[in-house]
């Protein structure tokens, strides 16, 4: 804070300057009333509030938990990626107890594959499926199991109506499916497999998504980045046109697999994409071509 006599002569400067010439500089000015504190109480801006715990982001019937506790799994250090990293358990009081579990998991796209491997293709679409007195949840990075005492079924349409995620929305599917095209998609047909594709094994998720091809179904896949030397050595046992830069670390491959299956693959550094069991090699390529065109959709590795 300046002494009085400075404070004195800063405010006349302003005074003189109070219609300065065509071009000239308001940093001065700017400086001189912050230096002199005025203005600085309408400058700063309001504090954003605190984040919500975790324990009251979750409501039933309008109301938060009356207990929540979380735990850690056995083995949370493990290096499987697909692995849960954390349980999470509300208890809701009222007439009937209701008891949540929530598995929660590194990426949304684990939660998907564990929701899919006992899902149907409506319950996918719903992101419930019941498992006789218990419902079992589909919510982002979370599986949940949600069941009431005493016992007895709750009808899916009052769950879905009382059970809240404070501003989300009810199951999205994971991003990684928007980078595949919308036409010609079969409905709930997205799938992730964990590890084992086109007979080999693969280094995390690839996404799949069926299509229609001449009343049968295709299959349109997606997948990071690969060990590169390896996923090349694939091809040794593919029978078809291979295009190759080995500078730019890309493949485009067409033809067939080893088990007689049309099939697309192509490697970028970015990813792998292609398209499997088309035998219209026309209508394959074009829906190759529009999966490319969708890549922009697809998340850096």
């Amino acid at each position: 804070m300046p002494d009085p006599m400075t404070k004195s002569m800063l405010l006349a400067m302003i005074k003189r300057m109070s219609k300065p010439p065509t071009g000239y500089p308001a940093l001065i000015l700017l400086v001189l009333t912050s230096s002199l504190g005025i203005g600085g109480c309408r400058l700063s801006a309001t504090p954003e509030p605190p984040p919500v715990p975790f324990s009251q982001k979750i409501s039933w019937v309008g109301s938060q938990a009356t207990a929540y506790t979380d735990s850690l799994p056995p083995g949370a250090d493990s290096l499987e990626t697909d692995a849960p990293i954390r349980f999470h358990r509300f208890e809701f009081a009222g007439s009937d107890t209701v008891h949540l579990r929530l598995t929660e998991y590194r990426e949304g796209y684990w939660a998907y594959a564990a929701f899919q491997r006992f899902a149907q293709s409506g319950e996918l679409a719903n992101g419930l499926y019941r498992d006789g007195d218990t419902w079992i949840i589909l919510h982002g990075s979370f599986l949940g199991a949600l069941k009431k005492t005493p016992g007895g079924p709750i009808p899916s349409e009052f769950l879905k109506e009382n059970l809240r995620f404070q501003g989300e929305e009810w199951m999205p599917l994971p991003k990684e499916f928007q980078a595949f095209p919308l036409l010609g998609r079969i409905p709930h047909s997205e799938r992730v497999i964990t590890r084992h594709f086109l007979g080999h094994q693969w280094k995390g998720p690839v996404f799949t998504v069926a299509y229609r091809c001449h009343g049968d179904s295709a299959t349109a896949f997606r997948a990071f980045a690969q060990n590169f030397t390896e996923a090349k050595g694939w091809l040794k046992d593919w029978n078809g046109k291979r295009d190759t830069l080995d500078w730019g670390r890309e493949i485009h491959f067409q033809g067939l697999d080893e088990f007689r299956r049309p099939l697309i693959f192509w490697i970028f550094s970015e990813g792998i994409m292609g398209f499997e069991g088309c035998f219209d090699t026309v209508l394959a390529q074009e829906y190759a071509e529009k999966m490319e065109k969708t890549a922009i959709l697809w998340p850096k590795p």
